[in-house]
């Protein structure tokens, strides 16, 4: 079994995974900082570039996590507490980076409507705020104060008969003291904020730090020498993208990214260009000591190559510059994290920025830790089984073929059926002839038992009924402000 064979998510409720287990952790911590020792990137040394991104507090391990400032379910939720129980097992800092650089998602929770009768159970959608566009989380300010307010309420019309109450009552009452209305507000602020205030009522004292300022602030200097350095890279990269695919039999192009394109000699950056909130696929052309910029089909004019070229592409068109998801990755676990911890989806991406921290630099890359958990909310389910649909399923397939076995008499049918049926054919004719008069006898039992299979179909339709209802009640991915508080707690603190 590898390790990526481990990173399944639990089934019973209430359980982590978290591997390598805790145990461990020193050994993990050990391993990185060797690691570190005598590598240099860019020819410079490996810890001068995390000197540069830690101005103070040297010399404490860094346990790192991220996610997107989004209302993530319980499972996700979950790493921030670990991360801050990590810390303290190592004596180190525990740091959530909040990934307000990527495309905030549409401004709406998914949740069950609950009802005793399983045809009544179904998925519903509760919008918080209208949808204009797509801008990235940063720049995503609250577009409709009359939804955003009634989001509660909107809610609680589904959740009436819940036999539980969500936290979402308690979480709102902190969101909106973080949200004055009255002047514009960034939705990933305020959401991030209401979080924090919970954590730290429960323990878990991580630092906060937002991905825009950290690249803005800490990234420039690395992403100026890695686009002057875009060919090779993007060979690197596009390699490392191939090889994933081939390792794990993907054929989609989109999986797990995309490479980055050629376009007419300009060359796809590992980066967004955003502008007004808005990202941008963008490629780059070297043309002497200059630097040509496309972005969709405008071509921007040229810029010297000098200084930081992020701040110069920011000053002559006007874009700021974020790496995209992998680099976000590779920057956190070089630059920030000595143990960084991912979910599932990104453990298993990042097996890419293995691969291009490898083949780019040379080095080997700094292991992380997975962790994930399973909430349900707490419904009562249905009695049905995938056991029951199976019986059942063999009852009409039986019923169907061999209607006798649910006689409780013989007749003349089912005699002349059984004596066709222990007949030995010794010619295809023959063979044929027999099938013909089987199917014959059975089709002519099947309105003698046509009752048993209109009750054993209702069976099988009412078991689908509870089971397609059970598994809507029992999805591990609901949004964590959904949950009832007591139990979401408990689940979040078990290791804290």
């Amino acid at each position: 079994m590898t390790r990526r064979d481990r990173w399944v998510a639990p089934t019973e409720d209430g359980r982590l995974l978290i591997d390598p287990p805790l145990d461990s952790l020193h050994a993990v911590l050990d391993l990185n900082l060797r690691r570190r020792d005598h590598a240099e990137l860019f020819g410079i040394p490996w810890r001068d570039w995390r000197q540069q991104w830690h101005a103070s507090e040297q010399g404490r391990p860094v346990i790192v996590t991220g996610h997107q400032p989004d209302w993530v379910h319980p499972g996700v939720w979950v790493k921030h507490f670990i991360a801050c129980a990590m810390a303290r097992r190592i004596g180190g800092r525990s740091i959530h980076v909040s990934i307000d650089t990527d495309a905030a998602k549409r401004p709406v929770v998914m949740l069950p409507r609950f009802a005793d009768d399983p045809t009544q159970i179904a998925l519903e959608s509760a919008a918080y705020d209208r949808w204009d566009e797509e801008v990235i989380w940063a720049d995503r300010m609250i577009q409709d104060s009359a939804t955003f307010k009634g989001f509660p309420a909107e809610v609680a019309r589904v959740t009436a008969n819940w036999p539980f109450r969500p936290i979402l009552t308690q979480f709102w009452e902190r969101l909106s003291a973080a949200t004055p209305l009255d002047q514009p507000i960034r939705l990933a602020e305020a959401m991030d904020a209401a979080r924090r205030s919970l954590e730290v009522d429960w323990g878990a004292g991580n630092e906060e730090l937002s991905a825009r300022r950290l690249w803005e602030e800490k990234a420039r200097e690395f992403l100026t020498l890695l686009l002057r350095d875009l060919p090779r890279f993007r060979d690197v990269y596009n390699g490392a993208v191939r090889s994933y695919r081939h390792r794990h039999g993907l054929r989609s192009r989109q999986h797990p990214v995309p490479e980055l394109a050629d376009w007419d000699g300009f060359l796809e950056t590992p980066c967004w260009f955003v502008r007004a909130g808005r990202r941008s696929r963008a490629f780059l052309r070297r043309v002497g000591e200059h630097w040509e910029g496309r972005v969709g089909d405008i071509v921007f004019p040229p810029i010297r190559d000098e200084g930081c070229l992020i701040r110069r592409i920011a000053e002559a068109w006007g874009f700021s510059v974020y790496p995209r998801a992998l680099l976000t990755t590779l920057l956190l676990r070089l630059f920030l994290a000595d143990i960084f911890i991912h979910g599932i989806g990104g453990a298993k991406y990042d097996e890419v920025t293995d691969d291009i921290i490898r083949g780019y630099f040379g080095l080997e890359p700094p292991e992380y830790v997975v962790v994930t958990g399973t909430l349900r909310l707490p419904f009562p389910l249905f009695r049905a089984t995938v056991e029951d649909r199976r019986t059942l399923s063999a009852k009409l397939r039986a019923l169907r073929w061999h209607p006798e076995r649910f006689l409780d008499h013989r007749n003349d049918l089912v005699e002349q059926k059984e004596r066709w049926r222990s007949r030995e054919p010794l010619t295809q004719a023959e063979r044929r002839a027999r099938y013909r008069e089987l199917l014959g006898l059975t089709e002519a039992l099947r309105p003698l038992v046509e009752p048993q299979r209109l009750a054993a179909e209702r069976q099988w339709e009412r078991v689908q009924r509870e089971l397609e209802a059970n598994a809507i009640l029992t999805r591990r991915d609901y949004a964590w402000v959904l949950h009832p508080a007591d139990r979401l707690r408990n689940f979040l603190t078990q290791l804290t």
